[in-house]
């Protein structure tokens, strides 16, 4: 700490302590601007997502995360979906993607869904998987 006055500096110099006082943007809300605003908007997502997730857990699901939780209930269509956080359409939309088919051959991930649906299943019925001939 660099001493700007003069005279004696002891624990209890009030000259002192007051330089190392910083205020937050969050604290003083008319000044803060984009922080402020970006910040609230983060709370309230948070608030949607923990409100998602608490819901989810009562009707007996097991959502991966509490981030994005309020998406996956809203567009999850499977309980494999919820447990491993990935959306059938996106997942299948990536894939053929990779593949090199337009997403025309499974729009909405129904084939997808179905196929990691039924591994699911299987997987929590017997705990494990048999491989695909």
């Amino acid at each position: 700490m660099i001493r700007t006055h003069t005279g004696q500096h002891g624990d209890g110099c009030f000259g002192c302590k007051i330089q190392t006082v910083q205020i937050a943007a969050t604290a003083t809300p008319t000044r803060g601007g984009a922080a402020v605003q970006a910040q609230k908007q983060r709370e309230k997502e948070l608030v949607k997502d923990l409100d998602a997730y608490k819901l989810m857990r009562k009707e007996g699901l097991h959502p991966n995360a509490t981030k994005g939780a309020h998406k996956m209930a809203q567009r999850a269509e499977s309980t494999f979906e919820v447990e491993s956080g990935k959306l059938a359409a996106d997942s299948s939309r990536k894939l053929l993607e990779r593949k090199g088919l337009g997403p025309e051959k499974d729009p909405n991930g129904k084939h997808y869904r179905k196929r990691a649906q039924e591994t699911h299943d299987e997987i929590r019925s017997t705990g494990r998987v048999n491989p695909v001939a």
